[in-house]
């Protein structure tokens, strides 16, 4: 999966230690939130998918090209 991030950053044409590391960073947070959605006893589960979505794209938008 990671692979699958990794390439499609490439086309952002950021830096690739930087790709590397959202490509990562981008699934471990999606796991960990939905872990931890999971725990809270899955609130609103019509909105959580938006909501996780949210915090993964800021992830990927901190590689952007400054």
């Amino acid at each position: 999966m990671a692979r699958f991030v990794y390439g499609h950053l490439a086309e952002a044409g950021a830096d690739e230690r930087w790709r590397l590391w959202a490509s990562r960073l981008s699934l471990t947070v999606a796991v960990e939130a939905i872990m931890i959605w999971l725990d809270a006893g899955s609130p609103d589960p019509d909105e959580a998918p938006r909501r996780i979505d949210q915090v993964v794209q800021a992830v990927i938008t901190a590689i952007g090209d400054d």
